[in-house]
């Protein structure tokens, strides 16, 4: 599986200002996985049978979490933007 990770623009990811959108491939990860969950507003898992939006929290409030519902063709920019995280 791979996971796909949008961070705010508060959130700097190796020295990289802005957020933005990273992955990480066939499940690697381990503690920097853990870090990239707890940060990101929104988690895509990309699997075999599909994709799916497993974390969605507006980026402004932590505490008011979006639908687990997602567009294909902004997944599409997703994947096309992002980098590897590891």
């Amino acid at each position: 599986m791979n996971y796909y990770y949008e961070f705010p623009e508060t959130v700097s990811v190796f020295d990289r200002k802005g957020g933005g959108y990273y992955v990480i491939r066939n499940q690697q990860g381990g503690n920097l996985a853990e870090a990239a969950w707890r940060h990101a507003t929104r988690i895509w898992e990309e699997a075999a049978d599909g994709v799916r939006i497993i974390k969605n929290y507006n980026a402004l409030s932590y505490d008011e979490p979006g639908p687990l519902t997602y567009d294909e063709q902004e997944f599409l920019i997703v994947k096309l933007k992002a980098r590897d995280l590891i």
